[in-house]
């Protein structure tokens, strides 16, 4: 998958050795391994340490589609607009069944039910995102 990434960033793809790897095995990933930047040697050590988790393969499809059906299967979202994307990606609610809280408030709501401290933090506001019924 390297390979596939580099392609298509090029010039400004991450060296692969300059990257702390984080093993994923076992997670039911297309990928056993990716890599964190150079920078930020922190994330690993929190993953490592059990303290953080990554979610990957998100996305706003209400069902599988190709290019021959996405626009039948797909009506109900601007899957090419950025900006009703964006919306649509923070909120994580297709068929408006938990409006007005984003997926990250959802799951600082579960956090916090199950006796878990939780918050979040934004520098820019609050963001579609981290909207809770529970924490501020």
């Amino acid at each position: 998958m390297y390979a596939n990434y580099a392609a298509v960033r090029t010039d400004i793809a991450l060296p692969k050795e300059s990257l702390h790897t984080i093993d994923a095995t076992g997670s039911n990933q297309i990928c056993e391994t990716f890599g964190i930047h150079e920078n930020l040697p922190i994330l690993k050590t929190l993953y490592d340490d059990n303290d953080l988790m990554f979610v990957s393969n998100i996305g706003v499809l209400q069902e599988f589609a190709t290019k021959a059906n996405w626009r039948e299967k797909h009506y109900e979202t601007a899957l090419f607009a950025h900006n009703a994307q964006q919306s649509e990606i923070q909120r994580m609610d297709i068929y408006e069944q938990q409006t007005g809280r984003g997926v990250g408030g959802r799951m600082l709501d579960v956090l916090s039910k199950s006796g878990y401290k939780s918050n979040a933090l934004s520098i820019s506001g609050t963001p579609p995102i981290l909207s809770s019924s529970m924490t501020p």
